[in-house]
């Protein structure tokens, strides 16, 4: 299933990502998931289920997809991997003109769409999607 409102997401121990810009942030210390690097992509981005959760259960927001081969897409998305060393971005051609990146990673990968494509704005109502309660 392809996901493409904002504030979809997926949670997964292996997921594949592509994007044409990605830009590393900070370390960020996460209550039941631990310390995650995140990283936000640019331009036209995607993410995909590669190795579903053991148990299938979401850890940080109740209503993100966790089967495989379920996908969110959009013009912008962040990601965050339970690792705290940076993942190898590589580069490929797709297009004449640019460049497109892509990442695989092995660790627990949470991954959000924050700017949805802008043409599919009045096709689809944006839904509003609560956190889990991490206090517990």
């Amino acid at each position: 299933m392809v996901l493409v409102e904002a504030g979809s997401s997926i949670e997964c121990l292996s997921a594949e990502i592509h994007a044409r810009k990605f830009i590393p942030k900070i370390v960020v210390n996460i209550p039941k998931i631990g310390r995650c690097y995140k990283y936000s992509c640019d331009r036209n981005s995607d993410a995909v289920i590669m190795q579903e959760l053991n148990p299938k259960k979401a850890l940080y927001n109740n209503n993100s997809a966790l089967n495989i081969k379920d996908s969110i897409e959009g013009e912008g998305i962040f990601f965050l991997v339970n690792t705290i060393r940076r993942l190898f971005i590589c580069v490929s051609p797709y297009t004449g003109r640019h460049k497109s990146q892509y990442t695989s990673t092995t660790d627990y990968t949470y991954a959000e769409i924050t700017k949805p494509f802008p043409n599919l704005g009045n096709l689809i109502n944006p839904r509003n999607i609560p956190l889990l309660d991490i206090k517990q």
